[in-house]
């Protein structure tokens, strides 16, 4: 029964990472109603093993994705209908998202190991003491990073958070034959990792990067081959890479050198490159 449940979760998985990465700010209707019931139907599926636990409880991966998955759906609805989302802004409510859900799950998950060391501008996460039930964890983690990055200045701030509140209050009310001490002990350590995401979010350089999008002052380079706008267009996040702090490791060590010269001369390495695109088959 485990192996047979793998696949359809591993799909579900890369169903969210996929919608994450290509839902931008775009979508139709106006997603001015978050449905927070259509996905939470009973309680996560327990898929157990005899004897598979740690000293902090039950393996992880011995639960179902309802849970996150539950609370993407909700966050692509909030991407809809909360003004300044665009794909760069977006892309980084989602990196934050999905760093405090592996955190705060990390210590249910034996071969896995917490990667902030290895990420800019991190301290030391809240860390796991004693036993969780891990569905309640990543709730309230997940819930709580949320709260900030899509309530805080946001235009529909209180819509947001009172849609993230009642998404986490019907997960807690599916877990009511939890333990009241274990119980507790999860959400208050879910909301401890959720929230110290969040704070350390505010110092990347692009909090609240949905109020300002653009900037009036910024004047687009002029020359072959560089972007014009058109008549009341005006650049989307001109400054991000010079303002917003690399998530993983300094900028330098990513960079990928220039591109190719400009040119519209045949057989220069701009224009094949070029023309390798336009002959694409379009997808």
């Amino acid at each position: 029964m485990e192996r047979t449940r793998e696949t359809p979760r591993r799909a579900r998985a890369l169903v969210v990472l996929v919608a994450a990465l290509t839902l931008g700010s775009c979508g139709s209707g106006d997603g001015s109603a978050a449905s927070v019931d259509s996905t939470l139907t009973t309680s996560p599926t327990v898929l157990e093993a005899p004897g598979e636990e740690t000293a902090h409880g039950r393996l992880v991966r011995r639960f179902d994705a309802e849970v996150p998955l539950a609370y993407y759906n909700l966050a692509f609805t909030l991407s809809k209908r909360t003004g300044g989302i665009t794909p760069p802004v977006q892309a980084r409510i989602f990196a934050y998202t999905g760093l405090a859900l592996y955190e705060s799950l990390v210590a249910g998950m034996p071969h896995q190991r917490s990667i902030v060391r290895h990420l800019n501008g991190f301290g030391r996460l809240p860390r796991a003491h004693g036993r969780y039930h891990w569905p309640l964890v990543a709730s309230a983690a997940l819930a709580e990073v949320m709260r900030g990055l899509w309530g805080d200045a946001t235009n529909v701030a209180a819509q947001n958070i009172a849609d993230i509140d009642a998404l986490e209050a019907q997960w807690e009310a599916a877990a009511s034959d939890v333990p009241a001490t274990l119980r507790n002990r999860s959400i208050d350590f879910g909301h401890a990792v959720g929230a110290a995401v969040f704070e350390t979010s505010t110092g990347d350089g692009e909090n609240r990067a949905y109020l300002s999008n653009v900037s009036p002052s910024y004047v687009p380079p002029v020359g072959p081959g560089l972007w014009v706008p058109l008549p009341g267009q005006m650049a989307i996040q001109p400054s991000w890479a010079t303002n917003m702090r690399p998530f993983v490791s300094p900028g330098a060590s990513c960079d990928p050198g220039p591109p190719p010269d400009y040119s519209e001369t045949p057989g220069s390495v701009f224009y094949d490159q070029a023309l390798e695109c336009i002959r694409c088959p379009r997808i």
